[in-house]
């Protein structure tokens, strides 16, 4: 048995309300100045923790399932690591730290790269 409709659809518009509070005011949580930035950048950041959130719920939502479903089934037992992993990444996601945590891995990934580069010369 599925979760119902009607439980789907209020997750589905409070994870879009909470991404689109996250994309506009994202500045001011993380208190990150806009003064002297263009348009574009704005639009990106917008876009970047909206979807870095909306992820987050996406995730979030599909753990909600899997649990609705083992517990119809009385088999919660297939509930593993991976799960306790994707659940990380949902509050990562819904809190507003994915974009940022994305963003420092690859900087990270960047400055590893250039390192072992230069170790080869």
């Amino acid at each position: 048995m599925r979760v119902p409709n009607c439980l789907n659809i209020i997750f589905f518009v409070f994870g879009i309300v909470a991404s689109t509070f996250y994309g506009f005011k994202a500045f001011d949580i993380f208190e990150v100045s806009v003064k002297q930035k263009p348009w574009a950048w704005k639009v990106h950041q917008f876009w970047f923790n909206f979807t870095g959130s909306l992820i987050g719920w996406f995730l979030l939502w599909l753990l909600i399932q899997k649990v609705w479903l083992g517990m119809q089934t009385f088999s919660l037992s297939q509930i593993g690591i991976l799960d306790i992993v994707i659940l990380l990444i949902s509050f990562i996601g819904i809190t507003g730290y994915l974009p940022f945590g994305i963003a420092s891995l690859l900087q990270s990934l960047k400055e590893l790269t250039q390192k072992f580069l230069g170790l080869l010369k």
